[in-house]
C-alpha cells in the first residue's frame, strides 16, 4: 500500500526535473509529494500535493502513462508510517520550466535540474531520474 505519492516535472525541452528545497532542512532536496489522505487515490493525492507545494495545477489528463514505485527506509517509523518504510508512487507530467511557481510554507526554493547529484536528495531518486529519462524520451 502506498503512503505517499508525487508528481515528478519534466520539462520536456530541456529534460530538467522540479525540486523543492525543504523549508525545515536547509540541505534538503525533493521531489513534489506527500501524504495520501483518506478517501483519496494515489493519483488525486498527487495533483494535490503538486498544488500545495507549487501551485502548479495538472488533471488526470496531463499525466503520462509511466508510473513509478519506490521505498525510501525512514530512520525511525512514525505514527503514519508504522513500518519505517515510506512507499511511494511517482505519476510523470511535461510541465515548462516557465510555468509560475508560488512554493507551499513547506519549501524555501525550487530548481529545474538535470542531475541530483549537486544536490542533497536520497540517492533512490537519482535511479528514479535515470530510468524516467529512458522510459520517457526513449
Amino acid at each position: 500500500m502506498f503512503t505517499t505519492s508525487g508528481v515528478i516535472c519534466i520539462d520536456p525541452d530541456t529534460q530538467k526535473f522540479l525540486i523543492l528545497k525543504s523549508k525545515w532542512n536547509a540541505r534538503k532536496w525533493s521531489l513534489p509529494k506527500g501524504y495520501i489522505e483518506k478517501g483519496e487515490s494515489p493519483l488525486q493525492s498527487a495533483l494535490r500535493e503538486l498544488y500545495e507545494e507549487t501551485s502548479i495545477q495538472l488533471t488526470e489528463s496531463d499525466i503520462l502513462p509511466q508510473t513509478y514505485t519506490i521505498d525510501l527506509k525512514m530512520d525511525k517509523p512514525t505514527k503514519k508510517i508504522p513500518s519505517g518504510v515510506k512507499r511511494i508512487q511517482f505519476f510523470v507530467s511535461f510541465v515548462k520550466e516557465n510555468t509560475p511557481i508560488v512554493l507551499s510554507r513547506e519549501h524555501s526554493q525550487w530548481r529545474w535540474v538535470s542531475d541530483f547529484e549537486t544536490f542533497e536528495i536520497d540517492h533512490t531518486f537519482e535511479s528514479l531520474r535515470e530510468n524516467i529519462v529512458k522510459d520517457v524520451f526513449a
